[in-house]
């Protein structure tokens, strides 16, 4: 990860402790660059683990509807709609959110 000067926006080296262009103390902008860092694996984890989640919820969501359809004894056509619809919104997860959570979480791990 490079250090950008506040002052001109040269791309110092890692870890270095002045600018090499106008000679600005990058002592704060070392700092400021680890917080930025920590939130981008913040933000890449989420999108990592997001499509995932939202797949726990669509199964959740199936069984709940399972287990309320049954209770109340709503016909077995409803259910087999119902199947189809969540079964179409968990492939979704899987087709769209997985490439998505691994794009957007590679772009916030390399980002810097």
């Amino acid at each position: 990860m490079k250090t950008i000067c506040p002052k001109c926006g040269f791309q110092n080296l890692d870890g270095a402790r002045y600018c090499q262009k106008c000679g600005q103390d990058l002592s704060g902008a070392l700092e400021e660059n680890k917080i930025q860092e920590r939130k981008n694996k913040k933000k890449a984890l989420f999108w990592f683990f997001f499509p995932l989640i939202s797949l726990f919820f669509v199964f959740l969501l199936y069984a709940l509807l399972h287990f309320i359809f049954s209770a109340v004894g709503i016909s077995s056509f409803i259910t087999s709609i119902a199947d189809v619809v969540l079964g179409l919104l968990g492939i979704s997860c899987i087709i769209i959110g997985l490439p998505l959570g691994i794009i957007f979480g590679v772009h916030f791990i390399n980002k810097n």
